[in-house]
């Protein structure tokens, strides 16, 4: 079964990254930068069948990555 809940690249506020499911508390994975927690997520995506991957800027600015 695929789970089709969103991921999110979250900044945590310790300067590094988490990949998170939408509607879950704990993240799937932490990563010391920006791209490494978006090209984890990319592949928990393409791993899983979820359709879409959010980006959070430290300011909350929104982007998807080409997947």
């Amino acid at each position: 079964m695929t789970d089709t809940a969103p991921l999110h690249v979250i900044p945590d506020q310790v300067g590094g990254w988490r990949v998170q499911r939408e509607g879950e508390e704990r993240p799937l994975s932490e990563h010391n930068s920006e791209t490494e927690a978006e090209s984890a997520a990319v592949r928990e995506a393409r791993a899983t069948g979820t359709p879409d991957v959010v980006v959070h800027d430290r300011y909350d600015r929104t982007h998807r990555p080409q997947q």
